[in-house]
């Protein structure tokens, strides 16, 4: 006799529900555990285990505020003229005019050449609030390290030089060295974004970035995206060069007059500026023959560049361009911009993000930025634009 029995229902496994990681999850996390664990105690870090390693004592990493003092006096004497002890006159007489205690006091490594005089290193922990000066020494200055990345000099790509086995370019076309830079005349190239300047250009937008003091290189997606808009920006730029280059030779006295015109006037741009034209929209539009069934968002391979130059009303120079939401490329359209400067600069899918409640993207010191939304939280409220106007003192 059959009988009829019930199955159970089935429970889905948490994987099989679709469930996806929220967003800044790490963040939350963090910050739950910094609100439940203890204080922070400043002390000796490794006390505890320091006697099982035989250590006599446990040093915590300390950051110095290290200040030069220039033609300090090697020979110190008294009002009778007898010598005096340097290094107790010297330690006492900081303190008093630096107002605090040094921590450790130096020799320089490149002394001067007067041998009256030295060069001290003077170190404290905390950054010196006035003025000072030791004895008849110049005014003590702080020492800020620059840390920059490492370029090689054969390659011009960021590593270490020793090490490099690559074919040698030029730092000023960016093509291979069989000749001397300094002798070189073709225009301008980064070897690394393609873009309209040299290799060792302080804010190119290949260099590696610094995150959390690291120095960080782009993805191959990020480098390849900055190179396909150096190149087209190189391009534009030459094309609009050699268009003009028989009109100079005809009506070079007429060109002449006219360029001093411009260096008179307030908003004369630079001469890089007078050869860029006065809109550059770069657009990412897909390849239809080329183009997969679901190409991926963002990918510069599957894109191309498409520059339109319209004319402008009121004198005002535009650029621009589609940066797909990604950092560098923003940062660098934002680079090339003020390089050639452009009065507007009009960004579309801008890279946008939230942290502590605050809405952030990228700002440039030569421009103001303008959003059409005040504040966003989400990926359907973010701003699909973002428009920046130069800041007029810096024109």
């Amino acid at each position: 006799m059959a009988s009829a029995t019930s199955c159970p229902p089935i429970v889905l496994e948490p994987f099989d529900l679709g469930i996806h990681t929220p967003a800044d999850l790490n963040r939350g996390a963090r910050t739950a555990l910094l609100q439940n664990s203890p204080a922070v105690v400043n002390g000796p870090v490794g006390t505890e285990w320091a006697p099982d390693l035989g250590a006599a004592a446990v040093e915590t990493r300390q950051e110095w505020f290290t200040y030069l003092v220039s033609d300090y006096p090697r020979k110190l004497t008294d009002l009778y003229g007898n010598e005096a002890d340097s290094d107790a006159a010297v330690e006492e007489e900081i303190e008093i005019q630096a107002g605090q205690k040094p921590v450790n006091i130096r020799p320089a490594r490149h002394q001067p050449d007067n041998p009256l005089t030295n060069t001290l290193l003077v170190s404290f922990l905390e950054p010196a609030k006035k003025y000072w000066r030791l004895f008849s020494s110049r005014p003590a200055r702080v020492i800020k390290k620059t840390d920059r990345p490492r370029q090689c000099n054969v390659c011009l790509d960021y590593h270490r030089s020793p090490t490099c086995h690559r074919l040698p370019l030029c730092k000023r076309c960016g093509k291979a060295a069989g000749h001397d830079s300094g002798d070189c005349t073709a225009p301008e190239q980064c070897a690394n974004c393609l873009g309209p300047h040299s290799a060792n250009f302080a804010d190119c937008p290949a260099r590696p970035k610094k995150v959390h003091g690291v120095f960080r290189r782009l993805t191959k997606e990020q480098r390849d995206h900055i190179r396909v808009v150096g190149a087209e920006t190189f391009r534009q730029r030459n094309v609009e060069a050699q268009r003009h280059a028989p009109d100079l030779q005809q009506n070079g006295p007429q060109q002449d007059s006219a360029r001093s015109l411009e260096r008179s006037s307030p908003r004369a741009p630079s001469p890089a500026a007078s050869r860029a034209p006065s809109c550059i929209m770069v657009a990412t539009t897909p390849e239809a023959e080329e183009e997969p069934e679901h190409p991926r968002p963002g990918s510069p391979r599957k894109r191309r560049i498409v520059l339109i130059t319209r004319p402008h009303d009121h004198g005002h120079e535009v650029f621009q361009a589609n940066v797909g939401k990604i950092p560098p490329v923003h940062d660098c359209a934002l680079a090339l911009a003020d390089s050639e400067r452009y009065d507007i600069v009009l960004l579309q899918e801008p890279w946008t993000t939230m942290a502590n409640s605050r809405c952030l993207t990228k700002t440039h010191p030569a421009y103001d930025t303008y959003s059409p939304v005040e504040a966003w939280n989400s990926n359907s409220t973010r701003p699909r634009v973002m428009t920046y106007h130069a800041v007029p003192t810096c024109r």
